[in-house]
Order: C-alpha cells, then structure tokens, then sequence
C-alpha cells in the first residue's frame, strides 16, 4: 500500500512537472546533449530517462529496456543506447483505464 502511494505520488510529480533530476546531458566529445525541459519553462519535463522510468514504475533497467526494444513502451530512441520516455506515456501507463474501479 505504502509502495502504490509513493507511485501515485511520483505521479503526481511528473503531472506537476517538476524533478529533482538533472534535464541535460553531456555524453562526451562529439555527443547528442539533449534538453529534456519544456522552452520557457524551468520545472517541466517533457522526457524521461529509462533510469527515470525505472524509478516511477519499480522495475529493473533489464525488464524496462526489454519493454523498450519490443515496443510495449512508446519511446523515442536517440541514439543506439539511449531512449527517452514521454511523460505522457508514463502518466497514461500509471493511470487506469476510464470505467475501471482498480482493487483497492
């Protein structure tokens, strides 16, 4: 129960569109550096890492990059090794279907 509360409440989090983490990137020399912030804001993120992703959902880096490569999480692939995540691919993964009750 405590576990399903702090989810709903990250959540809430990326709803809000705020994030502790750090929103670009630099790889290296030569390497992609990616913004993942709204322009004209200072808090809301439009993407999120698979790390990111790990953290709101629970899962291993293994299981969500398996979800990645087969397709069963849309996501945006910019380079052979990094992918990111829409927040509202992630909002609409963590909210349950209009008409469904849930179990409580």
């Amino acid at each position: 129960m405590q576990r399903q509360a702090q989810k709903m409440g990250e959540l809430s989090t990326l709803r809000a569109g705020s994030s502790p983490k750090e929103t670009s990137r630099d790889q290296g020399p030569g390497s992609l550096n990616i913004n993942t912030q709204a322009p004209g804001t200072s808090n809301e993120k439009l993407v999120y890492s698979v790390q990111e992703l790990c953290d709101v959902l629970g899962s291993s880096l293994s299981t969500a990059y398996e979800a990645l490569r087969r397709g069963t999480i849309y996501s945006i692939r910019v380079s052979k090794r990094r992918y990111l995540i829409p927040r509202a691919t992630i909002a609409a993964m963590l909210t349950p279907p209009e008409g469904s009750h849930g179990k409580q």
